[in-house]
C-alpha cells in the first residue's frame, strides 16, 4: 500500500498536506464486490481536500485504482 501510493503521488508531496487511507469490507463475509478504498488528500496549493473512492472484489485492485485516480486528480 504504501509503496503504490509513493509510486503515484511521490512527484506530488511539496503540494500535499495530509492524506488519508481508509480500506473497508462493505459485505463482510459474504463476498463480491465489497472492498472499498477511500483515499483522502489535503493539498497545501490550491487549499482544497481530494477524495478518491475505489471498489472491487480485490483490495489490491481497489487500492491500485484509486492510488492513480489519486495522482490524476492532484495533478490537475
Amino acid at each position: 500500500l504504501h509503496t503504490r501510493l509513493e509510486f503515484a503521488l511521490g512527484r506530488f508531496t511539496p503540494r500535499i498536506r495530509s492524506l488519508s487511507v481508509h480500506l473497508r469490507d462493505l459485505n463482510g463475509p459474504r463476498g463480491g464486490v465489497d472492498k472499498q478504498c477511500l483515499i483522502a488528500i489535503r493539498l497545501e496549493r490550491p487549499r482544497q481536500v481530494v477524495v478518491i473512492e475505489d471498489v472491487d472484489q480485490e483490495a489490491e485492485a481497489a487500492i491500485s485504482r484509486a492510488a492513480e485516480r489519486a495522482s490524476r486528480a492532484v495533478g490537475r
